[in-house]
């Protein structure tokens, strides 16, 4: 078992650092956040990947973990969210786009679920080339706030894009429907006019 002394292990874990000794160093912070205890696992095991991560440099092994723990503490939102940060970081589209996805399920706050949704439909349409989804994400966060212009404007360039021309229009009188400015009102008069 290993000594609890702090002063021991932080210097335990400099010389193993300065050997480059990554291994046995992984081992120790293991065997080290294993002696918390168990009501702080979840605390235990993010230390362990975060350290991995950043500390080891080793990625693979980092990412390994954090879906474990993802899957083992599915309604946690401490996991979701680190495992946001690590797909930024490695630009891991669908990792992203799965933990923005789970972190929608487990939230409730109107405001942080727009801002949710308007990520969450960003990544699939820059980062996966995934407009169809990305539709569907916005679709999903009208339901939830049908009054929210800049989403309209979103799905009104998406479906502009894609030529859905019947949805596009659509669209275009939800927005005539709460834009105040008479001059953009005419303009989106015009536009649903013209197709």
């Amino acid at each position: 078992k290993l000594n609890s002394d702090p002063l021991y292990l932080f210097t335990l874990l400099e010389f193993y650092y300065q050997l480059n000794d990554k291994e046995r160093l992984a081992e120790l912070i293991e065997e080290s956040l294993s002696q918390l205890p168990e009501e702080q696992a979840l605390t235990r095991e993010l230390e362990y990947a975060r350290f991995l991560f950043r500390e080891l440099d080793e990625k693979e092994r980092a990412l390994e973990e954090y879906l474990r723990l993802s899957t083992a503490y599915s309604d946690s939102l401490a996991v979701v969210r680190e495992l946001e940060l690590i797909a930024l970081e490695l630009s891991h589209g669908r990792l992203l786009a799965d933990a923005l996805s789970k972190e929608i399920s487990l939230r409730t706050d109107p405001e942080l679920l727009t801002f949710l949704h308007h990520q969450l439909a960003e990544v699939y349409e820059k980062r996966l080339g995934e407009p169809e989804r990305a539709i569907s994400t916005l679709r999903a966060l009208m339901n939830l706030r049908p009054d929210w212009l800049y989403g309209l404007e979103e799905l009104h360039r998406l479906y502009q894009a894609q030529g859905n021309w019947q949805e596009l229009v659509s669209v275009i009188n939800r927005e005539i429907g709460l834009i105040e400015e008479p001059g953009r009102r005419i303009q989106l008069y015009l536009e649903s006019a013209r197709i």
